[in-house]
């Protein structure tokens, strides 16, 4: 009898500890909902991503030697991305 009822508790827990688990993993798979102010906001600068793959600020006014873009650097400087986009500055 005691056995018995320690194998109903112990089927108890088990089942109980596996509904649990299985709540928690589908919660982690949710997606966060992307917000209409959020797709607003993407849809006012259309060219945010491709403003510059470094960050800075694109020079219109000068190109590289063979035609490149130039961007102007956090201290003004002026450089253009070589063939491993390693930065290249340009004298003044």
């Amino acid at each position: 009898m005691k056995k018995l009822k320690a194998l109903i508790l112990l089927a108890s827990v088990l089942f109980a500890m596996n509904t649990s688990f299985a709540q928690t993993a589908k919660s982690t798979k949710e997606k966060p909902k992307t917000t209409t102010a959020a797709k607003a906001d993407e849809k006012k600068r259309p060219n945010a991503d491709a403003r510059t793959k470094t960050g800075d600020k694109i020079n219109k006014e000068a190109k590289g030697p063979k035609g490149e873009t130039v961007y102007t650097g956090p201290k003004g400087g002026n450089y253009y991305l070589g063939k491993n986009d390693e930065k290249i500055y340009l004298s003044k």
